[in-house]
């Protein structure tokens, strides 16, 4: 054989090779914010609108539970995948093209009111109500091990409300992102426990206040203040009465 003939079939097999040893998503911590924004950034299956949707892929669907909401959802044990409510349709997604549904999106379905402004010729019959579907929520497994990784709920408009992540892939939700109209407000911290223990706060989608609670009693204890993405100054509960009794100054980044 030529060796002009050999270099396709070399080419298959280096980009067999380089699939095969091509690594999972490694876990990250909630501490890092640029490292919990960077978890949501590089998620291979926020910006996929389309997937392998098959019925050899249809969950069973339990719909005498109640839709997993934000309120009704629990960080320390989280809903098995693909379980829709009574009025909810589940579409699962094979995103990875390995088989197996790695993203459940979940559908409520409404009637739409014709434009009042857009009334029908003379004679003509009103328009009929469209039937439309709404996305409610998503579920994504990020590392290909058959959980839940990811949950995303969306508003009316279809901005992101809320998003949970299990960042360390241990079954347990470490960080919780609230939404207003798709900007970034709030984040909440867990760190192995069933509440969370740091709370950041933002104002248009800039970090402005973590508020932690480094004791484990329940209460916050110290308060972080950032301004133009610095910290500003650091305020500490040294004796446990919720109030500031020190302030520390950090030096200036330059």
């Amino acid at each position: 054989m030529s060796p002009l003939k050999t270099i396709p079939a070399l080419i298959a097999l280096v980009a067999l090779a380089a699939c095969a040893s091509a690594p999972k998503p490694k876990p990250v911590t909630a501490d890092n914010d640029s490292a919990a924004t960077g978890a949501a950034a590089a998620d291979p299956h926020a910006a996929a609108t389309t997937g392998k949707s098959a019925a050899s892929l249809a969950p069973q669907v339990d719909t005498s539970h109640a839709a997993t909401t934000p309120d009704s959802f629990t960080p320390d044990a989280p809903p098995p995948p693909g379980v829709a409510g009574p009025d909810e349709d589940v579409v699962p997604l094979d995103i990875q093209n390995d088989g197996k549904a790695d993203t459940y999106k979940y559908f409520a379905h409404s009637k739409q009111a014709a434009d009042p402004a857009a009334a029908p010729p003379a004679g003509e019959a009103p328009a009929t109500p469209k039937e439309v579907a709404r996305l409610l929520r998503k579920e994504v497994d990020l590392n290909q091990d058959g959980k839940t990784d990811m949950w995303v709920w969306y508003d009316t408009d279809g901005n992101v409300s809320r998003q949970a992540f299990d960042l360390d892939y241990d079954g347990k939700v470490d960080l919780i992102t609230f939404y207003e109209k798709g900007i970034v407000i709030r984040k909440e911290v867990y760190h192995g426990k069933d509440k969370p223990d740091t709370f950041k706060y933002y104002e248009k989608g800039k970090l402005v206040r973590v508020e932690k609670d480094r004791s484990n009693d329940g209460r916050i204890d110290t308060w972080e203040y950032w301004e133009g993405e610095q910290l500003d100054r650091v305020g500490e509960d040294i004796d446990g009465d919720g109030a500031v009794d020190r302030w520390v100054k950090p030096p200036k980044k330059s």
